[in-house]
């Protein structure tokens, strides 16, 4: 049987991933396949930090198991294949009992657990990466499917809950996420140390953010993960969760791998038939106006897509992604992709794919030696000789090279922004 939950952490502390890891120790069936950290439409408003659901495949396993996980020093395995499940109700109550328990009490936390026989369909899925689903579309299917499902406060999180049973896991990475470290956190410098070796690791990607000098695989303490370590194979990352367990800075208590849809880009829609509210789309198009900066380090143009100007905003905190941004010009050809909300494009990639030729109006000399001066519209007139011409001298401009593929940095980026080699993934 399939389980998921969402909306079970708040800004201030939990996380989703660490109560599924609780579900998956507590209740008394095997795991089936990878547990799954699936990520949502990241323009949602009301959502806490990263908009992720839980899911997790139960039974009884059978033929072939791995071992994806620790509980202090006993393995968790995960089982190819599935025999018997259980009952969806009885799985239900038992997990809600344990979301009660743990879950992060905020009155903008609304959890929702479902239990379900089979997977739902995929469509739901993928509406909840590129629109605002209600809470009615998710009870619709839910009662359709005759799922099993228990939520508490308004229930919002039912909505991500079915959607990550939906999700058809197409497209796939992984993230090895370690808890309950006993030790004090390394230094700073120790900890970009750590993050620049894993980072070296074929097979791992995002673990360190060079422009910021930030090792991205230590997030906030405010959260029970210690350390997330992404990659495309998770046979690299099972072997990394036995080497972190060898050294007092990296060994936790407790370890999961997840199959995610981190890196994949699944929530982009190339090309879409309109722009609407918090969908995230990549569209093709000239630039029709230059780049003009505000106060706060922001950056704004048009570019003609289709006949219709889109503003397309980069921000300060996107970097060298933001500098790239100033030096495009009117006539250069890129390809945007970023979330769309109030009449503005926000950019998450850019790429320049022709750039547009330049010129500046450069000193007319006449043939006697002297300069041309502007006589209104009657054009240029030599002061010396009398001679006259109707047009202004120009001359190319020099243009730094810009073509290519412009990023955030690394902690800057949305979860499920594609990274290079971060699409190289499968399930095994």
């Amino acid at each position: 049987m399939y389980i998921a939950i969402d909306d079970t952490d708040f800004p201030g502390g939990m996380c989703t991933t660490y109560l599924m890891t609780e579900v998956i120790h507590r209740l008394d069936l095997d795991l089936i396949g990878f547990p799954g950290l699936v990520r949502l439409n990241p323009n949602i408003p009301y959502k806490t930090r990263g908009n992720a659901a839980l899911t997790a495949r139960l039974g009884t396993g059978r033929g072939e198991a791995i071992d994806v996980g620790r509980y202090g020093s006993r393995k968790v395995l995960s089982w190819n294949d599935c025999g018997e499940t259980g009952d969806p109700e009885e799985v239900a109550g038992l997990v809600l009992e344990i979301v009660k328990e743990k879950y992060g009490k905020h009155p903008n936390t609304n959890p929702g657990i479902v239990v379900s026989s089979t997977r739902f369909p995929s469509w739901f899925y993928r509406e909840a990466l590129r629109r605002e689903i209600m809470l009615e579309e998710a009870m619709e299917l839910l009662e359709k499917e005759g799922a099993s499902y228990r939520y508490l406060g308004n229930g919002r999180g039912l909505i991500g809950a079915t959607a990550a049973i939906s999700w058809e896991q197409e497209r796939t990475t992984y993230e090895l996420l370690g808890y309950d470290h006993a030790g004090p956190r390394p230094d700073n410098g120790r900890m970009i140390g750590l993050a620049r070796e894993i980072d070296s690791i074929p097979g791992t990607f995002a673990s360190m953010d060079e422009e910021n000098q930030r090792a991205t695989i230590f997030p906030s303490p405010r959260t029970p993960v210690y350390l997330g370590i992404r990659g495309h194979d998770h046979v690299v990352l099972r072997s990394l969760m036995e080497t972190l367990q060898q050294h007092e800075e990296t060994r936790c208590g407790r370890y999961m791998l997840f199959v995610t849809n981190q890196g994949t880009d699944d929530n982009v829609v190339e090309e879409p038939e309109q722009l609407t509210d918090l969908l995230t789309c990549s569209i093709t198009g000239t630039v029709a106006s230059l780049p003009v900066g505000s106060d706060g380090g922001h950056w704004f143009c048009d570019v003609n897509w289709r006949g219709m100007l889109v503003r397309t905003a980069a921000y300060e905190e996107s970097g060298s992604l933001a500098s790239a941004f100033r030096m495009l010009r009117p006539g250069d050809m890129v390809q945007i992709t970023g979330s769309y909300n109030s009449g503005n494009l926000n950019l998450e990639k850019l790429n320049v794919i022709t750039q547009a030729e330049e010129y500046r109006r450069a000193p007319s000399i006449c043939s006697c030696g002297s300069f041309y001066r502007n006589v209104g519209k009657s054009g240029l007139k030599c002061p010396s000789c009398g001679d006259a011409r109707g047009y202004h001298s120009y001359t190319l401009r020099s243009r730094a090279r810009i073509t290519g593929i412009h990023l955030p940095p690394v902690s800057s980026r949305r979860h499920l922004s594609a990274y290079p080699g971060s699409r190289d993934g499968g399930n095994r």
